[in-house]
């Protein structure tokens, strides 16, 4: 995934259980239209952006279509629940205007659009997330740990929650 702003370089990834608990909406309001297609869902929160990715494959099959979301954030003044719920809704109108006609064209790169009063960045992509992941691994370029891209220091679960704004 790549984050819109050149200034998101450090960033951790959404927990594991909301990705598929944002996967299981899709699959549910969806499941007539998938047609064993799988739902993947991605996300990373950056300094200044939330970004999500819902993506649509076959097993055994290279092709991946994914939608993907991009808004500003400021853990000062944003709830990163109610921005990742209008992100969710904002990526779930895509999704069905892809279903009723796949045919339909959609940015290949960041555009930004008006929705309820705020400014959100979408596009569509086809990057194989699990080939990126394997790819990842084959260069020694994945991490487990909570903050990714940082090279300086080491992080404390309870700071990277304060620091995001996020409480318990």
């Amino acid at each position: 995934m790549n984050p819109r702003l050149e200034s998101s370089k450090k960033w951790s990834p959404l927990p594991k259980e909301l990705l598929e608990q944002i996967s299981s909406v899709f699959e549910e309001n969806f499941a007539d239209s998938l047609e064993g297609r799988k739902v993947i869902c991605e996300g990373r929160i950056y300094k200044e952006e939330l970004l999500l990715r819902v993506g649509l494959t076959k097993d055994k099959h290279l092709r991946q279509k994914n939608f993907e979301a991009s808004v500003d954030y400021n853990k000062k003044k944003d709830n990163v629940l109610k921005l990742i719920h209008f992100v969710v809704d904002c990526i779930g109108s895509m999704f069905e205007n892809y279903m009723k006609a796949p045919d339909t064209d959609f940015p290949e790169d960041w555009a930004p659009y008006k929705v309820e009063g705020k400014e959100i960045h979408l596009m569509t992509s086809t990057e194989n997330s699990e080939l990126e992941k394997q790819a990842d691994k084959l260069l020694n370029q994945q991490s487990d740990g909570l903050l990714q891209n940082d090279t300086d220091s080491e992080v404390n679960p309870d700071d990277l929650k304060a620091k995001l704004g996020i409480q318990d």
